[in-house]
């Protein structure tokens, strides 16, 4: 397989025209979509060998990546500063700019005319005229600018910052306006204007990805022809797609609180509209901290505070919830506010602000806060990562963070956003992070094979997933560890699940404290079921390489094992664990308009057990979802291991069904809630590491890194410390 996946490489590496880097074979004379800050996309395809039930496959995707173009270094940096004249520019702010093109190569001119190509470590402090050095052949100290204009070579733009193209500690400048920024290079790290231009680029409807993956079949059959690699090695590539039978699950029967009975229908989406949740719990302290300048939204009207808090309260009380003090029009009784810029708050920091607010909720209701509502003028990175810090390290109570741009808070009057839907978006993370369930399976799960029915004994459905520091953090440190998340479900509602968040060494995958999370949780289920033990445990395990099936069965698996053994001497009950893939490059495109949605994707509900599964495993992939846009992926889910006895039908059902039960969404969700939350949860403490690093001057929050990780990043199953006891069996990360 391996050798295989070469010589395809190895005939386009060959071909001038195409660009190879990883899977992907990029072409840029198919034409480029440029993107802000200098870079643009180029479009093409990656390729993979498989062996399937119907033999030998080459998978073919669409692939598009994000490349540096060819522009000098000034107009790039004019560009990323939003200005035409960069003397105007600060300095401080042109620096920034300039870090993000840190790595990249670029070329000047050397004497004898030939480029020099270098990296860009960054910018000087001064101007060209300013920046100073030791020219040992005229036996003095000058300036860059001096330099140049003595070589015959005049600087058009002295004042300019020299790009600093040497070794760290041993720079060597050269002016900017002499640099070219060389195209081609693979950019991997995007902002959010970036990361935006490229999902609209990359969004092909079905219809549009099948003519696109036959273009690229045709392109990797005549390019293994012209070199007669196909005939050296027996290869026969064809154009066409492969036809399977797929089968469409029954969809499931959902429960709220009021109706009972839910039908959703075929679409995989519905509506709060006259909808209780299932168990909706009372808000009975809690308060709210308010990051906005205050004479911006203190007011009445359209775009206030208040009028965003009247809608939040009717809302959550429509959905079932009791609020102590709801804002309503007319009524000056209210929930204590604390504003961080304006009024009493004085501009405090962000810390300071959400401790007066939960001291506030305490002094006003008599019982410690449960909430915090932290209201931002729009979704900042930093303040977010600083108000997650606070509230699930220091504080220990959950912050449900309002994006003021999307509520139209502090907006213009007919501004986009807010609205019953964004407000009934917002209760049903507020009922999850209060310990309530949403919505759950009409009649329990009694439809459900193996599980349920009459006299079904208690079970627990796990999900774990790691993820990996990344870009420069993974290049620079490779002690900056890994997080690990393994949550459990605590009852057959499947709406409440507690949470153990882990760090361990960097880059590793395997789980190493999977059996210390594991005991944990089964004593969490313990005392949330009368002293009743799940007597099946399924888990849906993400983020694992098929190379990696046999090495996370053995350890992982057997971590379980000696977590229930710890438990109690004999307590051995069966276990079925799945891996969920997302990252593979299959799709599922209706052969007619009878299995397709209303945008050309097959149907939620669509299963593929034969054709393109592995011939000797047992694996499936899973439609669940109706897409918003481009072509639905399918989750590849693979049961490493089956005691409990559910085979395809039933363990199909159980992962279809589930999908419907995502607590923070009306919609079926792509792969199954368990791997979902390990996936959110594992982000989350991810999160709280990088605002916990950034605010290592307090004692406090440094000692919780530091106790999470081990002296000199030592590896292990340590704790993640960070994450505060209380929160550990609610959705806080939602």
């Amino acid at each position: 397989m391996q050798v295989l996946d070469i010589v395809i490489r190895h005939a386009f590496s060959v071909d001038p025209k195409c660009l190879v880097m990883g899977r992907g074979f990029y072409y840029r004379a198919d034409g480029v979509m440029s993107l802000p800050g200098g870079a643009e996309i180029w479009t093409g395809f990656q390729q993979s060998f498989k062996v399937v039930e119907s033999g030998m496959m080459l998978n073919l995707d669409s692939a598009f990546a994000a490349f540096m173009s060819e522009r000098s270094l000034p107009d790039l940096l004019a560009e990323m500063c939003n200005s035409r004249d960069l003397s105007r520019v600060d300095p401080h702010r042109l620096r920034a700019a300039a870090r993000n093109l840190k790595g990249f190569r670029v070329s000047y001119p050397i004497k004898g005319g030939f480029l020099r190509k270098k990296m860009l470590v960054g910018l000087s402090e001064r101007g060209a005229d300013q920046t100073m050095f030791m020219n040992e052949q005229a036996g003095r100290e000058m300036s860059v600018a001096q330099y140049f204009k003595d070589t015959g070579r005049p600087l058009r733009f002295p004042s300019l910052p020299c790009a600093h193209v040497g070794e760290r500690h041993r720079p060597t400048y050269i002016p900017a306006e002499l640099c070219t920024v060389i195209g081609g290079q693979r950019k991997m790290k995007l902002d959010a204007r970036q990361n935006d231009g490229m999902i609209t680029a990359a969004k092909q409807d079905p219809q549009t990805k099948a003519e696109a993956v036959r273009k690229q079949a045709t392109r990797v059959q005549a390019t293994l022809g012209e070199g007669r690699t196909d005939a050296q090695w027996g290869l026969k590539v064809t154009t066409e797609l492969l036809k399977l039978t797929g089968r469409v699950l029954p969809t499931p029967v959902l429960a709220y609180g009021n109706p009972p009975a839910f039908d959703v229908g075929p679409t995989g989406s519905w509506n709060l509209k006259n909808v209780k949740f299932a168990d909706p719990r009372n808000l009975d302290s809690w308060a709210v901290v308010v990051l906005i300048p205050q004479e911006y939204v203190d007011f009445d009207g359209e775009g206030s505070l208040w009028d965003f808090l009247v809608d939040l309260c009717a809302n959550m009380e429509l959905c079932g919830m009791k609020v102590a003090n709801p804002v309503r029009r007319g009524s000056e009784d209210s929930p204590p506010v604390e504003w961080q810029g304006g009024g009493r708050g004085g501009g405090r920091g962000i810390e300071a602000t959400m401790r007066a607010a939960a001291d506030a909720a305490k002094a006003k209701y008599g019982k410690p806060a449960q909430l915090l509502l932290v209201v931002l003028p729009e979704k900042l990175v930093d303040e977010y990562k600083e108000i997650k810090r606070v509230s699930d390290i220091e504080l220990g109570i959950p912050s449900q963070v309002i994006a003021g741009s999307k509520a139209k808070v502090g907006t213009r009057p007919g501004s986009k956003g807010g609205g019953p839907q964004y407000c009934a978006n917002v209760a049903m993370k507020i009922n999850n992070k209060l310990g309530g369930v949403n919505v759950t399976l009409s009649g329990g799960l009694k439809y459900l094979p193996v599980l349920g029915g009459q006299g079904a004994t208690p079970f627990m459905i796990m999900g774990a997933d790691v993820t990996h520091p990344t870009g420069a953090a993974a290049r620079a440190d490779v002690r900056d560890p890994s997080v690990a998340a393994v949550v459990a479900s605590m009852d057959s509602t499947l709406g409440r699940w507690a949470t153990r968040v882990l760090l361990q060494t960097g880059r590793q995958e395997v789980i190493t404290g999977m059996a210390t999370a594991t005991k944990e949780l089964l004593l969490e289920f313990y005392k949330a079921n009368r002293q009743a033990k799940p007597m099946r445990i399924v888990m849906y395990r993400d983020g694992v390489s098929e190379g990696q099936f046999d090495q996370v069965l053995a350890e992982e698996y057997m971590a379980i094992r000696q977590a229930c053994k710890e438990l109690e001497e004999g307590y051995r009950p069966p276990i079925t664990f799945v891996v969920v893939q997302k990252r593979h490059n299959t799709r599922l495109l209706p052969a007619d308009g009878a299995a397709a949605d209303n945008k050309g994707n097959v149907v939620p509900g669509v299963v593929v057990d034969k054709g393109i599964v592995s011939p000797d495993g047992f694996d499936f992939y899973l439609n669940s979802h109706a897409g918003l846009q481009g072509t639905n992926k399918p989750a590849h889910y693979h049961v490493l291991i089956d005691e409990i006895g559910f085979g395809a039908d039933g363990v199909q059902i159980l992962t279809y069904w589930m999908c419907y039960l995502y607590q923070r969404t009306t919609k079926s969700v792509s792969y199954c809630p368990p791997a979902y939350y390990a996936d959110r949860a594992a982000f989350r403490g991810r999160t709280l590491l990088a605002a916990s690093s950034s605010a290592s001057d307090s004692a406090s929050e440094a000692g919780s890194v530091r106790g999470a990780q081990g002296p000199g990043g030592a590896s292990g199953p340590a704790r993640f410390a960070g994450i505060n006891k209380g929160l550990g069996n609610v959705l806080y990360f939602m």
